[in-house]
């Protein structure tokens, strides 16, 4: 089988360098059949290849074997010619729309090879054959979502079209939007760069029913939306492609103000109509992107004080709300791992690794 394949998949210019004195053959291949004739029973294998092509052509792939000749080109030559005869009732098309799409191919792969090497987004790996699927790690700060997903991505991508991305506003990658707001915050005095400080001490000074804290907090706020918006129709392409997206965060309705969730609040203590404009809008957005269920949510759980130890200077009770909305939250037709991220690294990641495995 591991012949008929090589015969299969073996262009004629591939041969054609391997006369030149070129290597025509993937070093896995051949280590692959080095492997296999180690342990065969040659008995069997002459019986089989005799069932399968017929006694001629079994006899021509068996001699192959035994003279151990699959990296001569002449040999692989032969086989071909086998496979051409042997599925020659089989074939699907002529020999001119053959070799129109045998072009098509080698001009497609030829134009990926190219946009891989100069780093433009192409599929980087196999697809799975049941569909994509978007795999989300949620988790308070210091529960290592960051890792963990890095992790999966690593490990996922040696054989799979895997890609990862933020759908937070930290530290990862930002749109032009939301980067021209931060320049904007800075510029006005702000060091901090992470979300928390944007929208924080500034702004609670601009008295409360100012139109210009509504208008700054209403334009920060659907800017965000928009962002995650964007990356999440993204991530569901990929999906939709047959690839494997991992994403550090994920978007939810469920809770105002923290974790991922909206942040304009409607009326925040008083009449507005400009933050309730903006806050209608942003739920929408919201709302469309919780439509997008992820397949499988990997739930990051961690004691308050681990999480501190990992990250000292973050809030306590911040951290201590985020770890009980971990429990909370849903994700309606998602199935959902829980790990106790307190263990070991090690420990943590096999046990990702062994729930994303099972789901795939």
């Amino acid at each position: 089988l591991l012949l008929i394949r090589v015969g299969l998949k073996t262009s004629t210019l591939a041969l054609l360098g391997g006369f030149l004195g070129r290597k025509f053959l993937p070093k896995n291949i051949i280590a692959e059949f080095k492997y296999l004739y180690e342990r065969v029973d040659f008995k069997e294998v002459y019986k089989y290849a005799n069932d399968l092509l017929q006694y001629e052509n079994g006899q021509m792939i068996c001699s192959a074997i035994f003279d151990r000749s699959l990296e001569r080109p002449a040999t692989i030559w032969q086989i071909k010619k086998v496979i051409r005869r042997v599925l020659s009732k089989q074939k699907r098309y002529g020999k001119l729309k053959t070799q129109t799409l045998g072009l098509y191919h080698f001009l497609y792969f030829f134009r990926s090879k190219v946009q891989r090497k100069f780093g433009f987004f192409n599929q980087a790996g196999k697809r799975l054959h049941s569909g994509g699927k978007i795999i989300t790690v949620i988790g308070c700060d210091g529960s290592g979502k960051s890792t963990i997903s890095r992790e999966l991505r690593q490990w996922l991508s040696w054989k799979i079209d895997t890609h990862e991305l933020y759908l937070g506003t930290g530290d990862g990658s930002i749109g032009l939007p939301f980067k021209l707001l931060k320049f904007l915050a800075s510029r006005n005095g702000r060091r901090r760069t992470k979300l928390q400080a944007v929208s924080s001490a500034k702004m609670q000074s601009i008295p409360k029913k100012s139109v210009i804290r509504d208008l700054g907090s209403g334009f920060l706020g659907l800017s965000i939306a928009n962002e995650r918006f964007r990356k999440t129709l993204k991530a569901n392409r990929m999906r939709i492609n047959g690839g494997l997206v991992i994403t550090d965060r994920y978007p939810q309705n469920q809770f105002i103000g923290i974790y991922d969730g909206p942040r304009i609040n409607g009326t925040n203590g008083h009449n507005s109509r400009v933050r309730e404009f903006f806050a209608r809008r942003e739920q929408a957005k919201y709302q469309s992107m919780t439509e997008l269920v992820p397949d499988f949510v990997v739930k990051l759980h961690v004691p308050v004080e681990v999480a501190l130890s990992r990250k000292p200077d973050h809030n306590v009770d911040q951290i201590r709300s985020k770890a009980q909305i971990t429990r909370q939250l849903q994700f309606s037709g998602a199935e959902i791992i829980d790990i106790n991220a307190a263990k070991p690294l090690d420990d943590v990641i096999k046990s990702v690794k062994k729930g994303v495995w099972e789901s795939l």
